[in-house]
Parts: C-alpha cells; sequence; structure tokens
C-alpha cells in the first residue's frame, strides 16, 4: 500500500506504511459501502514490515468497527 510522488505524478509503491491521506479515503469507502473485505499489500521494503504491517491493521480494524 502507498504511493510516492515524484515530479507531480504518483506512483503506487506498496511499500510503505498506509499513508493517512488514504485512511481518510479507506474511512469514505467503508461509512458509504458494504465492503466485505479489505488487504494491505507488501512488495518491498521488509525490513521494519512486521510493526508497520502491524500498526495499518490495527488502523484498519479501528475503521471499520467504527464504521
Amino acid at each position: 500500500v502507498g504511493y510516492r510522488e515524484a515530479d507531480g505524478k504518483f506512483f503506487d509503491s506498496h511499500s510503505n506504511p498506509v499513508q493517512e491521506d488514504l485512511w481518510d479515503l479507506f474511512k469514505e469507502v467503508i461509512d458509504h459501502s458494504g465492503v466485505a473485505a479489505a488487504i494491505i499489500e507488501r512488495d518491498a521494503r521488509f525490513d521494519n514490515a512486521e510493526r508497520e504491517l502491524t500498526i495499518d491493521l490495527q488502523t484498519m480494524r479501528g475503521i471499520v468497527s467504527d464504521g
């Protein structure tokens, strides 16, 4: 999950924790739809992945339980 911006373009990276603006978008989707499942992808930068993915998963669960 995640993206990086360079030269005014956005690149899907799947190598960083979820950015706050993406959590805002996720919350909007949850609030207005019947989403049954969601995933967090990580395709690179695994050095801190367990810790970062745990935090992302906790955030996701909080949004879903509030929605």
